[in-house]
């Protein structure tokens, strides 16, 4: 729907310049700085606006590159995040899952010392 607007909206604008242009048909002289030249008034019109044109698409143009760009690196720049955090969730899940092992270990050697003098001092 935005882009039937746009559309409209340009066509709309198309045809106001083209009738403003077919109502100004007269002779003008254009002064260039450097030298003159004598053309019709709807040719002036429609080349400033096509030039216009032209100057707003290359614009946009060089924008959407840039903007392109930028997301193509930041997707990169996630994707390396991404991977970074992995890999330290696995280092910390290692080291959490040593110490508990080792608590395991020191809990079970504590329970065997305890059960070993249990038994001598039963016997």
């Amino acid at each position: 729907m935005k882009n039937q607007w746009r559309a409209i909206l340009g066509f709309l604008l198309v045809l106001i310049v083209v009738l403003f242009a077919v109502l100004n048909t007269m002779a003008v002289t254009i002064n260039f700085g450097f030298g003159e030249v004598k053309a019709p008034l709807i040719l002036v019109i429609i080349g400033s606006a096509i030039l216009g044109a032209a100057i707003i698409l290359l614009t946009s143009t060089s924008q959407l590159y840039q903007q392109k760009k930028t997301i193509k690196e930041l997707k990169k720049e996630r994707q390396n995040l991404q991977e970074n955090f992995q890999q330290k969730v696995q280092e910390e899940l290692e080291k959490e899952k040593r110490l508990w092992q080792n608590q395991q270990a020191s809990t079970t050697e504590e329970n065997n010392d305890v059960l070993t003098k249990d038994d001598t001092s039963i016997e």
